[in-house]
């Protein structure tokens, strides 16, 4: 009869154990699928943000949004770039001419993911194509304007769910040492 229960115990909590892994896998999948969504809807807000400050004639109103965007929570980093690499409608010299994504975007002038999880961030880079209305100002000859680049972060997320986990497993194990006493009494 012992051997019985000590058997389904471990059978208990081997299901746990993978209905736990389970739903992190679902979890890390729906993080990454919210993080992408954002993305997006804030991308395609600061490309109609770019073109209008643009086609106005007025780079600094540029500057300011992007100002604005820059002090929101929900980025670690946006930017738009050049196509030699040098940050544009801002004061801070950076350079992203060497990252080999950036130069992706640029030649294939298609959006290009990185998703790094040693680090919890997302990137983004998106190619701005130069289009007949940029000709006024710009080289019609240059397929690409520049790339906005958004960087978010999902550490509080993970957190959350680390902690979550940790419950979790000191539940289980807590439970499976109690009824393993218990049967062995």
């Amino acid at each position: 009869r012992t051997r019985l229960l000590l058997i389904t115990l471990g059978v208990l909590f081997v299901s746990f154990a993978v209905a736990v892994v389970i739903s992190l896998t679902s979890q890390r999948s729906n993080l990454t699928t919210s993080a992408r969504s954002q993305i997006l809807t804030n991308t395609k807000m600061i490309d109609t943000m770019v073109r209008s400050s643009m086609l106005a004639g007025d780079p600094s109103i540029m500057k300011t949004m992007l100002d604005g965007l820059r002090g929101l929570e929900e980025f670690e980093r946006i930017e738009i770039f050049s196509t030699d690499g040098n940050v544009a409608f801002s004061d801070n010299e950076l350079f992203i001419g060497d990252d080999p994504l950036f130069a992706e975007a640029i030649e294939n002038g298609e959006p290009v993911w990185r998703e790094r999880y040693s680090e919890r961030i997302m990137e983004y880079f998106v190619p701005i194509p130069n289009e007949a209305r940029c000709y006024g100002c710009h080289d019609p000859d240059e397929p690409v304007r520049g790339v906005q680049t958004i960087t978010v972060s999902f550490k509080d997320t993970l957190a959350r769910i680390n902690r979550s986990l940790i419950v979790l497993v000191t539940t289980l194990a807590a439970t499976l040492i109690i009824s393993v006493l218990v049967v062995l009494r």
